[in-house]
């Protein structure tokens, strides 16, 4: 899959944070803050470039009962966006909107916004504004457009929206913003097209897909921006002209008419009517009406202001809890114990070494349990290494050993004595021979002259010699011998 080519300057986050040094744009950051775009221009999801190139490379456009879509696959499930989902998830009302204005509308209101070039022709020149114009303009192209290049220059959709905004009509930005797309997709030279924007399509589509780890910042306009909108542009005289009074906070009574803004500062301009439709868009928004009778009551646009503040929190918060959860198990996974499970599928870790003093075999006696570790020395294995299988820990039992039966001790004896070719099976023909040597020397040394010739100490030697009786007699009827223990009796 080709990597689309990233365009850093397009659908960037607004900057709208009010500052002492900026005071010159709070009447626009506050504009802006209370329109019905302020989601669409702050929204900032978290960035997946596989998603996102994904979308682009499998989009098609797909038309049904005469109502458009682009459908898409992405992480394997299918996408669908359409005008209505754009409106939805970007949170646009604006199903009744408008989308398009008659151009001696659009010429005679962007006269009113102080414009100072050429207005026999519908692209605009974003340097031919006052600072607030220019930013709303400048906000609007780099946040909303589906543009890529020629940043100064103001599309005829752009100066529709932007027109609507100032006077408090409809405008369809969801159609806008599909309408980009549908473009997009016949382009000979792709490129990632409305980022944050599609990310935030796919959030909804997509619920439960894990988004891989590709994430990187969005970009996003900055303070550095108001210093390029004060700088006087070419050809511009520099005249200041204000903002329309329908998009300023209007003060209540109780703030006197002092502080009222002189109507004769500038006209008020009656709203542009779009094409083929009549009637006046004028009088006062419905947002400035009282939602009580009471004077000091909430307004529809406190109202929608509380609503897309919360909603933004909402989705910060979205975001960061699914930061906070992906850190949270990548760290689960690496802090994950790795242990070590023997043959026999019992957890067993390594113990430290014993001492003979004082301890118990099941199964073994002392030589059985020296002549074992000698066998594993030989073959290079520690005798701290097998712990686990014959040393019991110090002072108890081997527990392992006595939850097996006969049958499961007799294997693990013959593997630790296969190396050994001299070993005897208890209960054999030769062992039963050479407990019976053993019986006739214990015998003859008590019958041996020279002990009561005066050698006492062998003589006491010899009595307390006790006779080897058969090994099924002892008990031991199915094990085996150890060698050490017969040689050690031979000697004596």
């Amino acid at each position: 899959m080709v990597a689309l080519e990233s365009c850093p300057k397009h659908n960037m986050i607004a900057y709208l944070e009010k500052t002492n040094g900026n005071a010159e744009f709070h009447e626009i950051m506050d504009f802006l803050t209370r329109s019905s775009i302020y989601y669409a221009l702050t929204v900032s999801p978290v960035v997946s470039t596989t998603f996102v190139e994904q979308f682009w490379m499998s989009a098609k456009s797909k038309t049904i009962n005469n109502v458009r879509y682009i459908t898409a696959t992405v992480a394997g499930k299918p996408v669908t966006i359409s005008q209505a989902s754009i409106r939805s998830d970007l949170l646009f009302d604006d199903v009744d909107g408008i989308d398009t204005l008659n151009n001696q509308a659009i010429f005679d209101t962007i006269q009113l916004m102080g414009y100072e070039g050429d207005l026999t022709v519908l692209t605009f020149n974003k340097v031919l504004f006052s600072p607030q114009w220019k930013f709303l303009f400048h906000t609007m192209n780099h946040c909303i457009s589906s543009k890529s290049t020629s940043w100064d220059q103001i599309p005829t959709n752009i100066a529709t929206a932007v027109i609507c905004l100032a006077t408090n009509q409809k405008y369809k930005f969801s159609k806008l913003i599909f309408d980009g797309m549908m473009r997009h997709l016949d382009a000979k030279k792709k490129f990632v097209m409305y980022l944050r924007f599609i990310l935030v399509f796919l959030a909804t589509q997509l619920k439960n897909v894990p988004v891989p780890l590709d994430h990187f910042p969005i970009n996003a306009l900055t303070s550095k921006v108001l210093s390029f909108m004060v700088k006087k542009g070419k050809n511009f005289s520099g005249n200041v002209t204000p903002l329309f009074d329908s998009m300023l906070v209007q003060p209540t009574k109780d703030e006197g008419e002092a502080s009222k803004r002189p109507s004769e500062s500038q006209p008020i301009p009656s709203p542009p009517h779009p094409k083929g439709s009549g009637g006046n868009h004028g009088g006062q928004s419905s947002s400035d009406r009282s939602l009580s009778g009471n004077e000091d009551g909430l307004t529809l646009q406190s109202v929608y202001d509380l609503c897309v503040s919360l909603c933004k929190q909402v989705t910060n918060q979205d975001t960061q809890i699914k930061d906070l959860k992906a850190q949270i198990k990548k760290l689960k996974k690496k802090a994950r114990p790795k242990e070590s499970v023997s043959k026999q599928g019992r957890k067993t870790a390594k113990s430290k070494p014993t001492t003979h003093k004082d301890q118990v075999f099941d199964g073994f006696d002392a030589m059985d349990y020296m002549e074992t570790e000698d066998a594993h020395n030989e073959k290079g294995v520690s005798t701290e290494d097998q712990v686990s299988i014959v040393k019991p820990d110090e002072g108890k039992k081997h527990y392992d050993l006595k939850t097996k039966n006969f049958e499961e001790i007799q294997v693990l004896y013959e593997k630790v004595k296969r190396s050994d070719e001299n070993f005897i099976a208890i209960g054999s023909a030769e062992d039963e021979r050479l407990i019976k040597d053993v019986n006739k020397k214990a015998t003859g040394i008590k019958k041996d002259d020279s002990i009561k010739g005066g050698n006492k100490e062998l003589a006491s030697l010899g009595s307390t010699v006790p006779a080897l009786t058969s090994p099924k007699a002892n008990g031991f009827g199915k094990d085996k011998s150890n060698p050490l223990i017969v040689d050690s009796l031979l000697k004596l």
